[in-house]
């Protein structure tokens, strides 16, 4: 090989390059050459390429891919025959290579192919045994559809190394189709709450502001999970030593117990989830909101109550970088999570987490004093029975997960994939979060703590109460260059809808030249998905048709009265 190749690699990845010189040779890992004359990789007394031709071997390989694919992990690179296949047949996709065996590696610097590999653009090799440097990898690259391929001669010989990697991969890839059938769902929703409650956005103030305002404080997170009924003797005590915030589901239990919380987060966009607050005295608590709910949210919500966050939905994250920044909080899928990452926005000293179950314990679904159990038992049967209701709902793909105390408790694969999101923030973050809930899903990262440990932290109710008076009295200027900003957004939206339904009207066959239309990008991901689904049936093209019909006549009504 080439001197300057070595430098080539070394320029590209310079760590990795000082950490493989420091290496000695692996006896067992040896170069034969094979009749085609390039090399193959005996490891361990097996070959790992064909002895005749390992490059003809690699490119038979590639049928096996499947489509659609944007990122491919390989799982294992020998000398890099498949790696170099990939990036030939398909140059603009992304590759990383996974190989927790920094013997194989060095190898591969020996490998004729390693031209090719390194002139990839979209490439990373990942050479540690931390399998979080794989999702860190896939979530720089927002990996829509990544794709696991295994080089089976190479993982065979070290399987346990290779398997937490592709844990992670399964996770990530569930999490990828969880928001692809949301995106299905819920998209048309979310644009459509997202647009009727813009002329609000001017008149709210940004959730950043209240970062800053209760900085350093310990954080009490209550959310509606059946052992909320547990912890309710408690949060009183617990309400003077911490800033209590509530999501939307657990206000209603907490108000009938007069415990009255320091702020209310909503981000949920369906109606039902804007009932939460039917017939309850909010008046004064700061009301953290998303600008996708439920137009009804924002009318029963008093003006000054309101702190929007950027948008959580991808939909109107386009239009939030050309406005003023409220401040962004994470979602992960739960209203809990986005609870929990305010209170790391405010630098909190402590979290704590009451009601967050993640799952059914004792075959219930919320706190008694929800507004969705109240439902339960009003709609209740002859037939349709409380319990028949509860156990309908909690047996939904139903899996088992371990609480706090060791023993199995009752979840279904999205409460799974919410307590995956949250361990994996938490592993990134030094704020230490403790759980006050023993019989809810166990949450790797926030530890079960007893009530009396969270009773130990001091008084501090007085100082809370003078923050909320000093923000009471706080008024956030007026940005004038919003309604300007909005009206030209409202216009742009206009002039490409516009366009691309007449483009439609044109082109009755096929809408994937359409995919690269301007709308796309204001409209991004909802436009370029039902674009994508044009092509599977007339009638999918037929409803496609009419939602933008439907967003252009609303964009117009918008227009028109300013």
């Amino acid at each position: 090989m080439k001197p300057s190749l070595l430098d080539q690699f070394a320029q590209r990845f310079p760590a990795l390059d000082t950490t493989l010189n420091l290496l000695p040779p692996d006896p067992q890992l040896v170069l034969t050459e094979t009749k085609s004359e390039l090399p193959t990789l005996i490891a361990h007394g097996l070959a790992l390429h064909s002895r005749y031709d390992p490059q003809r071997e690699a490119s038979k390989e590639l049928t096996t891919l499947p489509d659609g694919w944007d990122t491919i992990i390989l799982a294992g690179v020998g000398l890099g025959y498949f790696a170099q296949a990939v990036i030939r047949t398909y140059p603009e996709r992304k590759i990383i290579i996974l190989e927790p065996n920094l013997a194989y590696l060095n190898l591969l610097r020996q490998s004729p192919v390693l031209t090719d590999i390194l002139k990839h653009p979209q490439l990373a090799i990942i050479p540690s045994s931390h399998p979080a440097d794989l999702q860190h990898h896939l979530i720089q690259w927002q990996a829509q559809q990544p794709h696991w391929h295994e080089f089976r001669a190479r993982v065979q010989q070290e399987p346990d190394r290779f398997a937490p990697f592709k844990t992670i991969f399964l996770q990530y890839q569930q999490r990828q189709k969880t928001n692809q059938l949301a995106l299905q769902q819920y998209g048309l929703l979310w644009w459509r709450n997202s647009i009727k409650n813009l002329p609000h956005w001017a008149s709210a103030k940004p959730v950043k502001s209240l970062f800053d305002a209760f900085h350093g404080l310990p954080v009490l997170i209550v959310a509606a999970g059946p052992s909320l009924a547990n912890l309710l003797p408690h949060l009183t005590q617990l309400r003077e030593r911490m800033l209590l915030i509530c999501v939307d589901t657990a206000v209603r239990i907490l108000l009938a117990h007069h415990i009255r919380p320091d702020m209310i987060l909503s981000i949920d966009s369906q109606y039902w989830n804007a009932r939460h607050l039917d017939n309850l005295d909010i008046k004064g608590i700061p009301y953290v909101i998303d600008s996708a709910v439920h137009p009804l949210l924002w009318r029963t919500i008093e003006e000054h109550q309101r702190y929007l966050i950027s948008p959580i939905v991808p939909l109107m994250q386009p239009l939030s970088q050309q406005l003023k920044p409220w401040g962004a909080l994470r979602s992960g899928g739960s209203v809990t999570i986005s609870a929990w990452d305010l209170a790391l926005q405010m630098q909190a000293t402590s979290i704590w987490l009451v009601g967050a179950d993640f799952a059914y314990p004792q075959a219930e679904t919320h706190a008694k004093g929800a507004l969705f159990e109240q439902w339960i038992v009003a709609n209740h049967t002859r037939t349709q029975s409380i319990l028949s209701q509860q156990l309908r709902l909690k047996h939904q793909q139903e899996i088992s997960l371990k609480d706090n105390q060791g023993k199995e408790v009752a979840s279904d694969a999205r409460m799974r994939l919410y307590v995956q999101w949250l361990e994996e923030a938490l592993a990134q973050e030094t704020i230490p979060t403790y759980n006050l809930s023993a019989i809810g899903a166990k949450i790797h990262g926030a530890p079960y703590a007893t009530v009396a440990r969270a009773l130990e932290l001091p008084i501090i109710r007085e100082k809370i109460e003078q923050t909320h008076r000093k923000i009471a009295q706080t008024r956030i200027a007026d940005d004038p260059a919003f309604i300007p900003q909005l009206q030209h957004y409202q216009q742009e939206a206009l002039r490409l809808l516009a366009d691309l339904l007449q483009r439609l009207d044109a082109d009755k066959s096929n809408a994937q030249p359409l995919s690269h239309h301007p709308a796309c990008a204001l409209f991004s991901p909802i436009l370029p998905y039902w674009l994508h689904c044009l092509t599977e049936s007339a009638q999918k093209r037929q409803t496609l048709c009419k939602r933008l019909h439907a967003m252009h006549q609303l964009y117009g009504y918008l227009s028109a009265h300013k």
